[in-house]
């Protein structure tokens, strides 16, 4: 990640994997808020260690995935 004379942007969404945590650091440094899409709770795990501000959850509900999970019950097993 580079900076340049770029005004820093509100909110950074990452779906396909789960942002260093350097790289999370760094988009906060600037009040960058960092999201990440998870389908599991070991990814859930894995975003919370990285330091990110939220989770978006992934479910079986989201159409066109292969998952099986409701949102509630994923809900459930990541906790808040």
């Amino acid at each position: 990640m580079r900076r340049g004379g770029h005004e820093p942007v509100a909110v950074v969404s990452c779906t396909f994997g789960i942002p260093a945590r350097e790289v999370v650091e760094t988009l906060q440094d600037v009040k960058t808020a960092v999201m990440v899409t998870v389908a599991g709770v070991r990814d859930a795990r894995l975003a919370v260690e990285a330091g990110v501000d939220w989770l978006s959850l992934q479910s079986a509900e989201a159409g066109g995935h292969r998952l099986t999970t409701t949102v509630g019950e994923l809900a459930d097993r990541v906790g808040s």
